[in-house]
């Protein structure tokens, strides 16, 4: 069911978190090797994100924060981190790479964690 899931979300015309909705999580990224434990602050900016999508992709990030969870949860070989080191790619996409992107691309996959151990 997972590869499924990757599946459709990696062919999806625009990414999960929408092209004009990326600035706003790779500023999130680069805030994030300055933030310490708990990251209170960057969750409630990713919270804020997340509620300035409509329904539909609201509750689409929703169902995709609680599967990864889940599949962390009970694959002893897929960790929380493994799992979003698959997806965080696919779910975080700019419209064009630039070499910016690629100095904080890690960062994506630390955010994803946050989102699913904080959902």
């Amino acid at each position: 069911m997972g590869g499924y899931l990757k599946c459709v979300l990696k062919y999806m015309e625009e990414p999960l978190c929408q092209f004009p909705k990326y600035p706003m999580f790779r500023l999130v990224c680069q805030d994030l090797p300055y933030s310490k434990a708990p990251h209170d602050g960057l969750v409630n900016s990713l919270a804020s994100i997340l509620a300035d999508y409509d329904e539909v992709h609201y509750l689409t990030w929703r169902f995709v924060i609680e599967y990864l969870f889940v599949i962390g949860q009970c694959n002893a070989k897929l960790t929380i981190r493994n799992v979003s080191t698959i997806f965080s790619d696919i779910l975080f996409r700019p419209l064009e790479v630039k070499s910016a992107d690629m100095q904080v691309w890690r960062h994506f996959t630390d955010i994803l964690v946050l989102m699913i151990t904080e959902h």
